[in-house]
């Protein structure tokens, strides 16, 4: 009798466990839920097989132009425009180093592709493991940053030369037609006042060779 006793002990210890437990992770989930869909960024859970949206919230709805029904009906393969083999081998990765980070580019409703930064990590909800993305618009990032070489490269072949120089005149840049007509190298110059063009060292003579 004092062994049934102990055994309905135990049995009744591991049951309220399991209880707690259970309450613990639905409120997770609920957590999780709310975190989820009402927040700003894009977010989107991902059959991690299958590549199958499962669910997104209303910011995606915004991002990309169409309701959930219709991003719930469809495949990750229909927003990313690399090939299906590529997607599945990234989704691969995500499963087994259980987070990564991607940068892609997603089509939208409207016909216009997006350069994206995805965070993604692996989720378990109701049992169920889901890839869950948290989704960046970078295209204005990325088209700065295609101006910004596109500058470098106009300043880097330029015929002319060009110094640039911080706010107290101290030389932070110069582009090869400078080393070109004056003869000092970019480490010559940099760190240097502009000063050093007309230090007497450098006979006129040498200016006027190189511009001609």
């Amino acid at each position: 009798e004092l062994q049934l006793r102990e055994q309905n002990a135990s049995i009744l210890k591991l049951n309220n466990e399991l209880l707690a437990a259970k309450e613990k992770a639905e409120e997770g989930e609920l957590k999780f839920k709310q975190l989820f869909y009402d927040h700003s960024a894009v977010k989107i859970l991902i059959d991690p097989v299958t590549g199958n949206i499962f669910d997104v919230n209303q910011a995606a709805t915004e991002f990309y132009g169409w309701s959930f029904e219709e991003l719930r009906s469809m495949n990750i393969t229909n927003l990313n425009i690399l090939s299906e083999a590529e997607i599945k081998r990234a989704m691969e990765t995500a499963r087994n180093t259980g987070k990564i980070h991607f940068e892609f580019r997603h089509r939208k409703a409207n016909g216009t592709i997006a350069d994206v930064e995805v965070f993604s990590s692996m989720v378990v909800i109701s049992g169920a493991q889901f890839l869950f993305s948290i989704i960046h618009d970078v295209s204005q990032k990325k088209a700065d940053e295609h101006q910004i070489l596109l500058l470098s490269r106009s300043v880097e072949q330029s015929p002319v030369a060009i110094v640039i120089t911080d706010w107290s005149g101290v030389i932070e840049y110069v582009n090869p037609a400078f080393t070109s007509i004056t003869g000092f190298t970019s480490d010559q110059a940099k760190g240097k006042n502009p000063r050093i063009l007309k230090s007497g060292l450098t006979p006129e003579s040498t200016y006027i060779e190189r511009i001609s």
